[in-house]
């Protein structure tokens, strides 16, 4: 199977980059690489030859869609009363893992007990 050269920006600094896939991309979508960057693609050219391939994951709309964590559940806010009496909404933090793509999936109907440096903090 050929090998198709993409040519695109990072998403990071807009520096030009290449890229090469054993499989067809879309251009004018952003993928993300096995090192968790993600590039805009805007160019692509068929050609054949024997070279390392990088995978890429995605298609994604954008750049901010592309780096933003994917979530799971309907976020759950805590609502206390504060010192005054006045009824005050707070996001707590929710537990966060990588899936197989290594991309951040927060869990937002559950909440990280003793916050986000662990229970005993």
């Amino acid at each position: 199977m050929a090998n198709i050269y993409y040519s695109g920006t990072s998403c990071t600094d807009s520096s030009p980059i290449e890229i090469i896939s054993v499989e067809g991309l879309l251009t004018g979508k952003t993928y993300q690489d096995l090192n968790l960057n993600c590039v805009s693609l805007t160019y692509s050219a068929s050609t054949s030859g024997e070279t390392n391939t990088i995978f890429l994951y995605g298609p994604f709309d954008d750049c901010s869609e592309c780096n933003s964590p994917l979530s799971a559940g309907t976020e759950y806010n805590v609502c206390i009363i504060d010192c005054s009496g006045d009824t005050v909404s707070i996001i707590p933090p929710h537990p966060t893992w990588t899936n197989e793509q290594g991309k951040a999936v927060v869990l937002l109907d559950a909440i990280v007990l003793g916050g986000i440096n662990g229970l005993n903090n």
